[in-house]
């Protein structure tokens, strides 16, 4: 027996495909033109709504970007479980340590300017705990063994 989803309401939905728009803009401005380049102002003038919208979903910028980041990185993470299902449990947290490295080697320079000098505190933190997090989650889930 599946668990089905509630519907969503007509204002629901409108407000569901506004957050995904404003994420959509973050993200594509976000890799095209850098973190330090980014503001609200060109997340909302790239998606088409005033500014204000924006603070409906978000409280400041790095929550759209933590947002953007957040869903890249469990996706990554889904998918680095699934890669490696059948490597033994250690293995596959190696395994998954080496491409989160990798990972940030190839897009080093969005790393830096997120996270060093003129980066943002409140990201580093929110990356921070998500890889702790993520790794505690695996492991419960018994794929990796400490």
């Amino acid at each position: 027996m599946s668990v089905k989803e509630p519907l969503l309401n007509r204002a629901q939905r409108r407000k569901q495909r506004t957050y995904e728009c404003l994420l959509n803009a973050t993200d594509h401005l976000l890799h095209n033109n850098g973190y330090t380049s980014l503001t609200v102002r060109k997340i909302t003038d790239y998606a088409d709504f005033g500014h204000g919208t924006f603070y409906l979903h978000f409280n400041n910028l790095d929550d759209a970007v933590w947002a953007v980041l957040e869903r890249h990185a469990t996706a990554v993470n889904e998918g680095m479980v699934k890669q490696w299902a059948a490597e033994p449990p250690r293995r596959r947290a190696y395994l998954s340590w080496v491409q989160i490295f990798q990972f940030v080697e190839q897009t080093s320079d969005l790393f830096l300017q997120m996270f060093c000098k003129n980066g943002s505190a409140q990201l580093i933190q929110a990356y921070q705990n998500w890889l702790a997090y993520s790794h505690q989650m695996n492991m419960e889930a018994g794929a990796y063994q400490p």
